[in-house]
């Protein structure tokens, strides 16, 4: 059945709502494109289901959703720039993280001398 267009405030507010349509009875096939914007969406609208988006660039600090690859790509760079072996990395700088499989401890290399006497890998957190 097509949709009947009401303009000019037909509609008393809240009249219609997910409990008076039925389920599929409006598909994107049926809106117009533009016809839904920020401004007509609810502020916290609960998704149900399993909503999808389109996975946001790497790096994007945005107020757009991440989708979980978008999340798992971040993780995964992070995860991937800290060495996991048995020996400390060398040509090591301020801030570079170690994974020392050994003793199964993260290691930190600091270089500030008003927090240690030389340049060294120093426990991230006591055992």
């Amino acid at each position: 059945m097509p949709l009947t267009r009401v303009n000019g405030g037909g509609l008393a507010d809240n009249a219609v709502s997910a409990a008076k349509i039925a389920p599929a009875a409006v598909t994107a096939a049926d809106l117009a494109d533009g016809e839904v914007t920020g401004a007509k969406i609810e502020d916290d609208v609960a998704l149900g289901g399993n909503p999808t988006t389109t996975t946001q660039t790497a790096g994007n600090n945005s107020t757009r959703i991440a989708t979980t690859a978008f999340v798992t790509t971040a993780v995964g760079a992070i995860s991937n720039s800290v060495p996991v072996q048995s020996t400390a990395p060398t040509g090591a700088v301020q801030g570079d993280l170690w994974w020392d499989t050994d003793d199964a401890r993260l290691y930190i290399y600091i270089t500030d001398t008003n927090i240690v006497n030389e340049a060294a890998w120093v426990a991230a957190s006591p055992v």
